[in-house]
């Protein structure tokens, strides 16, 4: 099992704006997944960043969207089709940040 950096964006074709306070929530219930959310609305869309621990890439973004789904529905958001899913292994990420140092 690694741990995945998964970034999830739903958005919709229709005019529209997002509730703040909706957004604000959603920020709440993906902390403990150590979560970054944003949001825009040309066109209206909500996205989120957050940690995974799973066997692989697929399982991960999965996983994400499913999670990040049933976040914003708590959260208050709408429900918009997934446009984008992308995940990288978190040590990756670290490297890729620099090297480490001794």
């Amino acid at each position: 099992m690694d741990w995945w950096s998964v970034k999830v964006e739903a958005r919709s074709d229709a005019a529209g704006a997002i509730d703040q306070a909706a957004i604000d929530r959603f920020l709440e219930l993906t902390r403990p997944y150590q979560g970054s959310v944003g949001a825009g609305s040309d066109p209206p869309r909500w996205g989120a960043t957050v940690s995974i621990e799973a066997a692989g890439v697929a399982e991960a973004v999965d996983e994400a969207v499913r999670l990040l789904t049933n976040l914003a529905v708590d959260a208050g958001l709408p429900v918009w089709p997934t446009v984008r899913a992308e995940a990288s292994r978190e040590d990756v990420l670290t490297w890729a940040a620099g090297p480490p140092t001794t």
